[in-house]
């Protein structure tokens, strides 16, 4: 009998190898440079991309508006929802520590996946017009909580599901994006700044930090923690900045205070290097250990302004998300997966 952990481990490096060996082949013919295209030809209906995300097996899934899919590294797999589950456009993806896979949806829909083809809905108790899911994150104890673009958040505890939102503490129902940090407290960037959930505390403590705390900018669209006691912030105004738990203080980057480069819509964070998706100057990298800054604004004939999510897998690449491409990056190389569906 196969081990599970052994196919889940070859399946992980399939699809690396699948998707290095393509791109190599292609940087091979093309002149040297930081972009090259790969282009492949996957089966996907003819939708805008929304999201991506990585599962523990190391498949890529992609949420449109329509469907989720499931890429092995050759080819797009289309994730079958029983017609009678009410969807609409597919808007964050996320694995539990259970493995069970969820998927949230632009109608506030919300549904999970056992891997073995058994999905079960989710009611959440929506107070305003049905917002759409913007993100999921898990606490330390377990337990999933959904953000909404316009609702609030909610928890799904032991006791049932808990909402959380302006009539209970925060500061704004427009959830953007969540993390934890590694007290195990809720991060959220919203429309109004950032509140702080703590669920070690009984009842719940929530903290806001707002301009008034020094917040360059009311409207927050990313958070990522860093591993070294730093909260990363994209803004929409005001470009990055990053909170020293340590220290309690926002801190503007070095040579980053001046920020010119249009909304922070997505941010990752590969060991010294923070990657940004600017609406005007594309993906901006900024070292940490010498603050240069570098630009990336095409991959191919790709406009790099148009890149709405990002992915930092497993296996050391950035993968980049526009409505209707997916660029990825070896180290410091992007290369084109080409266009999704001919959006």
């Amino acid at each position: 009998m196969n081990n599970p952990r052994n196919d889940k481990l070859f399946t992980a490096l399939g699809i690396l190898l699948t998707v290095a060996a393509t791109w190599m082949q292609q940087a091979a013919m093309a002149q040297p440079a930081w972009f090259n295209p790969v282009a492949i030809q996957p089966e996907v209906q003819q939708s805008p991309l929304n999201c991506i995300y990585q599962d523990r097996s190391g498949f890529i899934w992609i949420g449109t508006g329509s469907a989720v899919f499931k890429y092995d590294g050759n080819s797009y797999h289309k994730l079958e929802v029983p017609s009678n589950f009410n969807t609409s456009g597919v808007t964050a993806l996320y694995e539990d520590a259970d493995e069970r896979f969820w998927i949230g949806y632009e109608n506030g829909a919300v549904l999970h996946h056992d891997g073995f083809g058994n999905f079960d809905s989710i009611t959440l108790d929506m107070e305003k017009v049905q917002s759409r899911i913007t993100t999921f994150v898990e606490d330390q104890q377990g337990v999933l909580w959904i953000g909404t673009y316009g609702n609030g958040v909610f928890a799904m505890t032991d006791n049932g599901i808990v909402k959380w939102n302006t009539g209970n503490g925060l500061t704004d129902d427009y959830v953007y994006d969540m993390t934890t940090d590694p007290e195990g407290r809720i991060w959220l960037g919203t429309d109004n700044g950032i509140n702080i959930l703590d669920p070690s505390k009984e009842p719940l403590q929530i903290t806001s930090l707002t301009i008034d705390d020094g917040l360059p900018d009311f409207i927050v669209q990313s958070l990522h923690a860093d591993g070294e006691g730093n909260i990363w912030i994209g803004m929409y105004d005001k470009g990055i900045c990053k909170y020293d738990m340590t220290e309690n203080v926002f801190v503007v980057p070095a040579g980053l205070e001046d920020w010119q480069y249009g909304a922070v819509k997505d941010m990752i964070i590969m060991n010294d290097r923070v990657w940004m998706s600017t609406s005007r100057r594309g993906i901006l990298e900024y070292l940490t250990h010498n603050r240069e800054l570098n630009f990336f604004e095409h991959c191919g004939n790709i406009s790099l302004n148009r890149v709405k999510s990002m992915l930092f897998d497993r296996e050391g690449n950035a993968w980049l998300l526009t409505s209707s491409e997916i660029c990825l990056s070896f180290g410091n190389r992007i290369a084109s997966l080409g266009r999704i569906g001919g959006v």
